[in-house]
């Protein structure tokens, strides 16, 4: 039994298309990764900007408490 060229070719181009389709796969992993953390992060930012909102308003409180003390 002997293995002709036209196998090898055909060997050697599924061995490609293998490594092409395990890049892709762990282009898509880290893709997914990288939305997830940013995801993570406008979760927090929006949780700071709430917090900043509330803070400006208890600020505003304080202000108005003060000018009716003195």
């Amino acid at each position: 039994m002997s293995i002709t060229i036209s196998q090898i070719v055909m060997m050697l181009m599924g061995g490609l298309m293998s490594l092409q389709w395990w890049n892709i796969k762990k282009y898509i992993t880290k893709v997914d990764q990288l939305d997830s953390r940013v995801t993570k992060i406008e979760t927090v930012l929006g949780m700071l900007g709430d917090i900043n909102t509330k803070i400006g308003a208890i600020e505003t409180d304080v202000a108005v408490i003060k000018s009716k003390l003195h």
